[in-house]
């Protein structure tokens, strides 16, 4: 039944990866579909790895950056690099290290090697600093034994690992919605 399920959505959410850069007016090439592929296949690695469900990653990277490869490099408010798919804190895979409205080092095609190595980084890590925030890390300190842990994860993944996790909706300088978008996409909502 999941098998399906992940396969719908999968279709739903093809559509939207395809155009997001040009949707989101980021000023980058649209991903190629061999591109889109390779995100859904570079999920269900990191996913069999890391035994994070895919959807969860999925919902992740779609809030982050709907999926455009080649999406633009944010900083946060202390400076730290955030780049990728999906935004990685201090990450080093990407596919376009400039900032929105200035492209650099922009790749096309963007090699699998990378958005590998982007879902990596935003699951597993960028490095073995013990604040780099990234998924598993703040699912672990989240923990209490629930479904909430993965949307007390997100709250962290957005804000910081000193968001409130008890008001997810309080995202500081960040996001305020971006818990319960994460949420609202894992049931089906592909905006």
């Amino acid at each position: 039944m999941i098998s399906n399920d992940l396969n719908h959505r999968k279709k739903l959410n093809y559509g939207v990866m395809m155009n997001s850069c040009s949707n989101n007016n980021w000023g980058v090439p649209d991903n190629s579909p061999q591109e889109t592929d390779q995100i859904f296949q570079s999920i269900d690695v990191i996913s069999r790895a890391t035994l994070l469900d895919r959807r969860f990653i999925l919902a992740i990277l779609l809030q982050e950056t709907k999926g455009c490869v080649r999406v633009h490099t944010t900083f946060s408010a202390d400076g730290v690099r955030n780049q990728g798919l999906m935004q990685s804190h201090n990450g080093k895979s990407t596919c376009n290290s400039g900032t929105w409205g200035a492209p650099k080092d922009l790749l096309e095609p963007c090699p699998e090697a990378k958005i590998l190595g982007m879902i990596y980084e935003g699951v597993v890590g960028a490095s073995e600093d013990p604040d780099d925030v990234s998924l598993l890390k703040m699912i672990t300190r989240s923990a209490l034994g629930s479904v909430g842990d993965l949307y007390r994860a997100a709250r962290m993944y957005n804000s910081g690992p000193e968001a409130s996790l008890w008001n997810l909706e309080d995202g500081g300088a960040a996001n305020g919605s971006y818990a319960s978008d994460v949420a609202n996409r894992m049931t089906g909502w592909v905006g």
